[in-house]
């Protein structure tokens, strides 16, 4: 049987341990910054909340969304609590996060005994602000992994709006094989209905996600910032991470 994880704290930071699994939670910002299996860390960059993605043609030419949603581009936290403390046989970090008052997040993170990291993710918003643009997690994980196989809808991109054409199953691509290469640069690369993931580097070791109700990911070499500032699919230069994205929810 599993020994109970502990929790420690170290360079400011809460460090959750079962087994060879490592979890680090940020205590300024309640996020999650490293995750590691034997000292081999996945992840790159601490994954934040996120209310924004790349515009695409329809944004653009159409409901112009960057004048109606822009203010979530840039939302900043500047009141952020996190707290630890046990569950049973699980070690538990908590983050209550505010930003700019237009959002409160409650972000819970519980280590299982097996090495398992659960993350919830709770959001209430300001009745006066514009609905954003999606709701999700994005954070960069090394890019050795790049091999991805999901069960979910697929196989080629879809969206919340656009995903008739597409059946639910098991696929595999790369992550350099998962944008759509528009003749503009924009949102791209998307699968919904999401509910396993896994991010490997073809010897067995990765990253395995698995979700509860419908969750929508994206796996790229470029940040929604590249997509944004690029004219043409050949001026994007790959990343030497890849930059993750997993929303609740995203407007098509």
């Amino acid at each position: 049987r599993s020994k109970a994880p502990i929790v420690t704290e170290s360079d400011g930071c809460y460090v959750l341990t079962a087994g060879k699994n490592v979890a680090k939670i940020d205590k300024s910002s309640g996020m999650l910054c490293g995750y590691a299996n034997a000292g081999v860390e996945a992840i790159s960059s601490a994954f934040r909340p996120n209310f924004w993605r790349a515009g695409t043609d329809n944004d653009r030419r159409g409901w112009k969304a960057e004048e109606l949603m822009g203010q979530w581009k840039d939302v900043v936290a500047n009141d952020v609590k996190v707290t630890s403390s046990a569950e049973g046989n699980n070690a538990v970090v908590e983050a209550v996060i505010i930003s700019d008052g237009k959002a409160v997040m409650n972000i819970k993170y519980s280590m299982h005994p097996d090495g398992t990291l659960g993350v919830s993710y709770d959001i209430k918003i300001d009745n006066q602000m514009p609905e954003p643009i999606r709701i999700g997690l994005q954070g960069q994980i090394d890019s050795r992994y790049s091999n991805v196989t999901y069960f979910g809808i697929g196989p080629w991109e879809n969206y919340c709006d656009r995903s008739d054409g597409v059946l639910l199953g098991r696929y595999a691509t790369t992550v350099a094989e998962m944008p759509e290469r528009y003749v503009k640069p924009q949102s791209t690369g998307g699968r919904e209905h999401l509910r396993e993931l896994v991010l490997s580097d073809g010897k067995g070791f990765g990253l395995k996600i698995e979700t509860e109700g419908r969750v929508g990911f994206s796996a790229l070499q470029f940040t929604d910032a590249d997509l944004m500032n690029s004219q043409h699919m050949w001026e994007l230069q790959a990343r030497p991470y890849t930059v993750l994205h997993l929303d609740a929810w995203t407007r098509g």
